[in-house]
């Protein structure tokens, strides 16, 4: 049954002809993918702006989709200021020896004032399936904005593969998106997200909520809905000292369960 599990899931992935969209960090899967006002070391894997307010930091996640290890997913990330802002560098990789995607993001950010920062990163792509002797890769190109117009108020935006880059020796396609986010904060530890994400392989619009919400002091919980297919999802994080460690778990209404855990270390992050 597993195995008819597996080879279903993948002839789905192989007929969508659509490369895959990858997971980013525990803290923004538990908002749903609310993601693009995020600022720190969390914004390697969502708007790249937000990491023009990072410290040096390196993280790792793992994600795992219905709990099937051929359907998880690990990260990498690592922020490094330098240049009048942050360089950030990031690795993602989804699959298993016969069929496995690997993205990389090289991206610089930088505060442009008080009150708004812009970032780009240039994106490698890589898919490789077991049975194609040909190399599979491309280049694409991002950017990302963030401005606060008042205290506790930020706007965010992002727009991924503005090149409309695609591989040279298959079919699957690399989708342009386009994310825009508004986020209040009731305290440093404490917000609510909303995004709108228009993405060209699936019609009309992806919305999500996330919230934020510290307990107690250095402990969140988050939570959040998307629809597209409509995902529940919730988790929380754990900060001590310099270190911070965030769990969580989305549901999605057909296929299931898909857990989340990420680890990063880093020097008097935002969060």
């Amino acid at each position: 049954m597993r195995r008819l599990t597996i080879a279903i899931l993948f002839i789905i992935i192989a007929t969508a002809t659509r490369a895959q969209e990858f997971s980013g960090t525990a803290t923004g899967e538990a908002m749903a993918g609310a993601a693009s006002t995020l600022c720190g070391i969390d914004a390697v894997h969502y708007n790249v702006a937000g990491t023009a307010y990072s410290s040096t930091g390196v993280m790792a996640s793992y994600h795992n989709r219905y709990f099937l290890k051929e359907l998880s997913q690990k990260n990498l990330g690592l922020a490094l200021p330098a240049l009048k802002g942050v360089f950030s560098l990031a690795v993602n990789n989804f699959g298993y020896h016969l069929y496995n995607q690997t993205k990389a993001d090289l991206g610089y950010a930088m505060k442009l004032g008080k009150n708004v920062s812009a970032g780009v990163k240039i994106n490698w792509h890589n898919l490789h399936i077991s049975e194609s002797e040909e190399r599979n890769n491309a280049f694409s190109g991002e950017v990302g904005v963030i401005y606060s117009p008042i205290d506790n108020l930020k706007i965010g935006a992002s727009a991924a593969n503005v090149s409309n880059s695609q591989f040279n020796n298959c079919d699957s396609i690399i989708p342009v998106s386009v994310r825009t986010a508004v986020s209040y904060s009731f305290t440093d530890d404490s917000e609510i997200c909303a995004e709108v994400e228009k993405n060209s392989l699936r019609s009309g619009f992806i919305t999500k909520i996330g919230i934020k919400y510290a307990i107690v002091k250095n402990t969140t919980l988050m939570c959040g809905v998307s629809n597209k297919p409509l995902t529940i999802t919730f988790g929380a994080g754990y900060t001590l000292r310099n270190c911070r460690v965030a769990v969580a778990f989305g549901h999605q209404e057909i296929l299931g369960w898909m857990p989340s855990v990420t680890a990063l270390w880093c020097i008097d992050d935002n969060k």
